[in-house]
């Protein structure tokens, strides 16, 4: 429900970002937004995540919902601002901070007792979002936070698919669906990191099958399973890796 929305409110984002602000489909587009953030922020909304983690609800609710605040914010033309959605997401910014700097670790649980990279990435995400929106107040714990995330990649150099809750330790190495979602959302927190990463990513993932390119689920010289994570896996070849890593090559220019 969360993701569905969020993907939702986005695809519209990245519509309206090149569509006319006086045009009816701009309009129709802002409320379609307005919409989503409103299934977003309801009890159905929040009802599978719980509000006892030290961020409440945790990365995944989070980091998407604040997300897509952000971009909503960065869509409305000239000098019009929707004040209650900027206090909103400036809050959200506040307590996702307090949160990362109390952390022994760079990756904050998704759920109880499981944490999820690529969500830490979307919610670190909305910080740089708002040093382009506002005042700049969260460069340097975003350059801290990849420092701390260095610390903890696989065998490859790249971001863990799962940690350890509590040391952010590597429970599964990257894989091609967690890698392609996640350098979506770093060229925006660090384009130079996220670049190094990219080229990781592309050596261990990228291949092709009967003269088409493709990216693997699983690292060159590994096998594994689908699950609902990766979607169907093909001869080794990732769908949500391969649906979402479309986008990460056109992002890297490739």
């Amino acid at each position: 429900y969360l993701f569905l929305n969020a993907l939702y409110g986005l695809s519209w984002c990245n519509l309206l970002a090149k569509t006319p602000s006086q045009s009816p489909l701009y309009q129709h587009g802002i409320e379609e937004v307005r919409w989503a953030l409103q299934a977003i922020d309801s009890p159905a909304g929040r009802a599978p995540f719980s509000p006892n983690l030290p961020l409440a609800y945790g990365a995944f609710y989070r980091g998407w919902s604040n997300y897509l605040r952000g971009k909503y914010l960065e869509l409305l033309p000239g000098m019009i601002v929707d004040t209650v959605q900027a206090q909103i997401f400036q809050a959200n910014c506040v307590q996702i901070a307090k949160a990362v700097e109390e952390s022994k670790t760079p990756f904050l649980e998704s759920y109880v007792y499981a944490a999820w990279p690529a969500d830490m990435v979307v919610l670190m995400a909305s910080l740089a979002q708002h040093d382009r929106l506002f005042m700049s107040q969260y460069g340097l714990l975003l350059q801290d936070w990849l420092k701390q995330v260095d610390k903890r990649t696989d065998q490859l150099g790249l971001i863990p698919h799962s940690v350890h809750p509590y040391t952010g330790k590597a429970l599964e190495a990257a894989r091609g669906s967690s890698q392609s979602l996640i350098l979506n959302f770093l060229i925006e927190i660090d384009s130079t990191y996220a670049r190094r990463d990219f080229e990781r990513y592309k050596k261990a993932f990228l291949t092709r099958r009967m003269g088409l390119p493709g990216i693997r689920e699983y690292p060159k010289g590994t096998l594994g399973f689908g699950d609902v994570d990766s979607g169907p896996v093909i001869f080794g070849i990732g769908g949500a890796a391969s649906i979402v890593g479309q986008r990460t090559m056109a992002l890297y220019g490739e």
